[in-house]
């Protein structure tokens, strides 16, 4: 993965559902249900696409 004939390739990640994922995770571990923590996740991705 990564390079072919020399050329390096570039990935492009979409942001904001990686980061909704990752917030729900945090959420559930602290002890949240899961349509809690992915509520929350989506709101601490809003907050911070707001800025």
């Amino acid at each position: 993965m990564g390079e072919k004939e020399g050329k390096k390739s570039l990935v492009m990640v979409n942001r904001p559902p990686v980061l909704t994922l990752w917030a729900a995770v945090v959420a559930e571990v602290l002890g949240f249900e899961h349509d809690e923590a992915l509520t929350l996740g989506r709101v601490a991705v809003s907050h911070l696409e707001n800025r």
